[in-house]
């Protein structure tokens, strides 16, 4: 306790020396270092600091510098001061608002990037310094002129689709490593064909036709995001979630509702539909020529659970058997890569001269898995071959296996069975092959554990993207030294969260972004175990952008981020419900036009 107590006085006579004018200037360099903060903002308050001390803390103390009466002194001395004080109190300098005009007009001459980032972030920079940082070879600081009101202009109306288009195109990660260079929309792509999209973030996202049909047609899609996006003003949209097999029964009571012919049919066609919705659809029908389509749906469909609806197609049986006999392969191709042609015109095509057109039956879906294991035999030698062959693609060949391609090509079919995959994996199969097979997600939990003996990487990056993979297996892959490996388990829709607990700590920013992701995904509720595992991240934004748009992010956390560098982590903040007033008045009057905006529009509805 007595040392408590004397550890106590010794800070509180640092702060009182550090405060006090008087004191020697050698004392106050060893006091700058001080692991206490009030003791390293007093020493920047101090006139009698030493020039090179001061200048070192005004990256922490921004304020304090430009307030010490020492500083005005320091310019006077020196004209050349924005060139030799350190980049980090510079650009700490820059983003504050009294700073001297002067320096945002020389600043525009440097080359640090934070720097230019910062001068970029000052509401004060003139449109002829934002001139010059819209050439800057920085992302960042490209995007942040660009939306800098001095450059665009304020925006009162529309901000919100003004944000949500911007937001799609920003580069929220730089680094000199290719794979962190990314957009946020590259993120969200990404999840969307996982669906592992957290419900709050959707509000805030541009409604990108691509990405939501993609999250609206993912059976993994949580269904409360498929309640929203039900919801949404694109038809194409709630077209893709009236398809999902995911969707709920009451989703699909209320999409029977829907305007549009195209989306009641889905609804009629889905096998999750209630009868009685089917029965008003019925009905809906006879009395409107318009729904005279649902009605032959539901004709066909008979109320009945027990077999699936033949998908309509443009291309007549007739037309396909004409394909066949042409003469020039690649139009036999197509029919053979098509779902539609049926098991028939497959089986002929089985045994087409060409082998490119064998290979588009082997990959082929729909395929029979009769006809698959016929192919399994194909042994057509490569010398008739009158096609110009990829040796990189058609490696197996050269080394003397002429039916490797058929075999690739069957393992990733979906419609393959056990018997045919293990017939096709034999001890002494291509390498290939076994690649194919570990990535295809009808795969067997037995056969995916014998491939994760091989111990090679590209193996691994197959294995942990299968959502077929026992959980044993991906356990062993979290500690891979290959960086894809571990982002495919994060990217995984089978990964457990106990895995994903594990890539919330990976040692690269991408990996715990899209861990931060899912792990919101599957626990809304989860916001203090990410904010355990994820403080303060310089690499990535991305993942920071979700914990700042979380309904239960404290509004501390949102006021010590508001001046972050990443203006789309100040937009989340500025539109938060949770962020203090005082906190939205700062925003108010950020550089950024559409953080001011949300931020005005924000104050505007709380008054």
């Amino acid at each position: 306790m007595e040392k408590i107590h004397t550890q106590i006085d010794r800070t509180e006579e640092a702060r009182q020396l550090a405060q006090n004018s008087s004191t020697p200037a050698e004392l106050l360099r060893k006091l700058s270092i001080s692991s206490d903060f009030l003791t390293r903002k007093h020493v920047a308050e101090n006139p009698n600091t030493p020039t090179e001390v001061l200048l070192k803390l005004g990256a922490e103390f921004p304020e304090q510098l430009l307030d010490n009466p020492v500083f005005s002194l320091l310019l006077l001395e020196n004209p050349n001061l924005v060139d030799t004080m350190p980049a980090t109190t510079l650009a700490s300098l820059l983003k504050h608002e009294r700073v001297p005009i002067f320096f945002l007009e020389k600043a525009a001459n440097s080359r640090d990037r934070e720097v230019l980032l910062a001068l970029a972030m000052n509401p004060q920079t003139s449109k002829t310094v934002l001139e010059k940082l819209i050439q800057s070879p920085y992302n960042k600081v490209k995007e942040a002129a660009q939306l800098h009101v001095n450059w665009a202009g304020e925006i009162t109306e529309g901000w919100d689709e003004a944000a949500r288009q911007a937001i799609w195109n920003t580069t929220l990660v730089e680094g000199n490593n290719s794979h962190v260079q990314k957009k946020y929309g590259a993120y969200l792509e990404e999840l969307a064909k996982i669906g592992a999209i957290p419900d709050f973030i959707l509000k805030s996202l541009p409604q990108n036709d691509s990405f939501f049909q993609e999250l609206a047609t993912n059976p993994n899609t949580p269904e409360k995001s498929l309640e929203f996006l039900a919801r949404s003003d694109n038809w194409e949209i709630r077209l893709g979630v009236a398809s999902n097999s995911s969707t709920s029964e009451k989703i699909l009571e209320e999409l029977a509702r829907d305007s549009n012919l195209w989306i009641r049919e889905e609804v009629a066609r889905h096998s999750n539909t209630p009868k009685s919705v089917l029965k008003q659809l019925a009905e809906r029908a006879k009395e409107n020529y318009e729904d005279s389509e649902v009605l032959a749906e539901l004709a066909e469909f008979s109320l009945v659970r027990d077999r699936e609806v033949v998908p309509t197609s443009s291309t007549t049986e007739g037309n396909l058997e004409a394909l066949v006999r042409d003469s020039n392969w690649d139009q036999r191709l197509e029919v053979a890569q098509n779902p539609d042609t049926p098991e028939i015109i497959l089986e002929q095509l089985a045994k087409d001269d060409e082998l490119w057109v064998r290979l588009g039956v082997a990959g082929n879906p729909k395929t029979p898995r009769g006809i698959l294991n016929n192919l399994v035999e194909d042994n057509y030698a490569l010398p008739n071959q009158t096609l110009t062959i990829d040796p990189k693609i058609c490696i197996s060949y050269l080394a003397g296996n002429n039916h490797a391609l058929i075999s690739k090509k069957i393992a990733v079919n979906p419609n393959v069975n056990v018997s045919l995959l293990s017939e096709i994996l034999t001890p002494d199969a291509e390498f290939w092959i076994g690649l194919e097979v570990a990535g295809n997600p009808n795969t067997p939990a037995f056969i995916l554990e014998k491939l994760a003996k091989v111990g090679d990487d590209m193996m691994f990056r197959k294995l942990a993207s299968n959502p077929n993979t026992p959980t044993s297996v991906l356990l062993q892959l979290v500690g891979n030294e290959d960086f894809n490996v571990r982002q495919n388990l994060a990217l995984n829709p089978n990964t457990p969260t106990s895995v994903i607990e594990q890539l919330l700590v990976d040692r690269e920013s991408v990996v715990r972004a899209y861990a931060v992701a899912r792990y919101l995904a599957q626990n809304p509720e989860g916001l203090p175990m990410v904010l355990k595992y994820c403080p303060k991240d310089s690499t990535t934004s991305f993942n920071r952008l979700l914990i700042l748009l979380h309904p239960q992010i404290p509004g501390k956390i949102l006021t010590e981020n508001c001046r972050s560098e990443v203006w789309v982590e100040r937009y989340a903040i500025a539109q938060h419900t949770n962020t203090p007033v005082d906190t939205l008045k700062t925003l108010a009057l950020d550089a950024n036009r559409i953080v001011r905006a949300a931020a005005r529009s924000n104050l505007q509805t709380r008054n």
